[in-house]
């Protein structure tokens, strides 16, 4: 009796580590797919995205909104939209800045495109923030990353901590949590049908 209760708790050991492991290999499936249609899809690959740090641009993008990028725009076509448009055009913009008299290089900005002119051959960039004062750079075409065409709200808080090690940390125990609750659940309804099933056997072999 000892020996198949010992057989039972080794094989239901390995059934339970067979279920994990095939649930984080979904995951990794899962992670993996996501990150190819993100990165190799062409229709999504044109686009980047970007956490917005500082109120430069509210009220219309506001800190820790996620704006949305087409890095796939045509410069002279950026230019010709320029000169026919009356709207504003949001660009994302990559330049060095000091702050505090330290240097961070290639930071990016998502602010109005102020003017377009020409220096010579070289084709030049002014812009600005919300409150219309022109910025303290001048860009040339390798500096613009693309043209901003949306945002989603106040979720780059979370974006962040979800980035940060400690916040990958406790992703991976929320999903092992998951998947330790959804396995008893799964598990408590077996047993219950199989005691449902047990009952009706024994009914049928008492009525007899």
């Amino acid at each position: 009796m000892t020996k198949e209760k010992k057989t039972v708790s080794k094989s239901q050991i390995k059934n339970d580590l067979f279920k994990f492991t095939k649930f984080l290999l979904s995951v990794a499936l899962i992670i993996f797919v996501g990150y190819a249609i993100l990165n190799w899809v062409p229709f999504v690959s044109k686009y980047d995205n970007y956490i917005i740090a500082t109120p430069s641009m509210e009220p219309v993008i506001n800190v820790n909104d996620v704006v949305i990028i087409d890095n796939s725009i045509n410069l002279d076509e950026l230019e010709a939209q320029y000169l026919e448009s009356d709207e504003q055009i949001v660009i994302a913009i990559y330049h060095d800045i000091y702050i505090n008299q330290v240097l961070y290089e290639d930071q990016v900005f998502v602010h109005y495109l102020n003017s377009i002119y020409y220096d010579g051959d070289n084709r030049n960039y002014l812009t600005n923030g919300y409150n219309g004062e022109v910025d303290p750079w001048v860009l040339e075409d390798d500096d613009i990353l693309g043209v901003y065409v949306g945002r989603v709200q106040k979720i780059g808080k979370f974006l962040r901590f979800a980035q940060s090690d400690i916040g990958k940390i406790i992703l991976i125990v929320d999903v092992v949590v998951i998947y330790i609750l959804v396995e008893f659940i799964l598990d408590d309804k077996s047993d219950k049908k199989k005691k449902n099933k047990e009952s009706i056997i024994e009914e049928k072999e008492e009525t007899k």
